[in-house]
């Protein structure tokens, strides 16, 4: 295991250590070539069905992996005299993958695809730090460009953005 990733994942509970032991394998074997898909990735089939059996937990979230990046992301903030935190929205699409229940839709109702929105941690000098908040969401399907005008802030996809400001704010000196 490579040894940033030990670093990473050392604050991670997801309530059971052998799942902390899958991330650590399945972000060593990632990193190691990140546009390889999980099956390229893993060194054999095992690891790539323990990889699938991780994803599909019920303990595994979103959240639950992102807590100890987000720790370990915060502690390198601290290092840094000046940190600069850029938010983005990014559409992930699923288009080659099976219908999903929890798949919404962005602009194609035959497609699954979801939201996520991030902010990065990063220097002046272009050094990545880490994203210290992430959202991911999919849209309804039966929600229109419509319906979103008429929301109230709170309800808007766009509320992220003040979340993560907020957040940011938060973690400032």
């Amino acid at each position: 295991m490579q040894d940033w990733v030990r670093d990473e994942v050392k604050n991670q509970v997801m309530g059971d250590t052998r799942l902390n032991k899958r991330l650590s394998n399945i972000l060593s074997n990632l990193s190691a070539d990140p546009k390889s898909r999980i099956p390229c990735a893993n060194k054999s089939w095992t690891e790539t069905f323990a990889a699938c059996r991780f994803i599909e937990n019920d303990k595994v979230s979103f959240d639950s992996i992102m807590s100890a990046h987000k720790s370990a992301t915060l502690e390198r903030i601290k290092a840094q005299p000046v940190v600069l935190i850029p938010q983005d929205t990014t559409f992930l699409n699923f288009a080659t993958d099976l219908e999903s229940k929890e798949m919404g839709t962005l602009r194609r109702k035959e497609t699954n695809q979801q939201l996520l929105h991030t902010s990065i941690a990063i220097t002046p000098s272009r050094d990545n730090l880490g994203i210290i908040e992430g959202s991911m969401w999919q849209r309804d399907k039966e929600s229109s460009a419509n319906s979103r005008y008429t929301k109230s802030i709170q309800d808007k996809e766009s509320r992220r953005w003040l979340d993560h400001y907020e957040s940011a704010c938060e973690h400032r000196r």
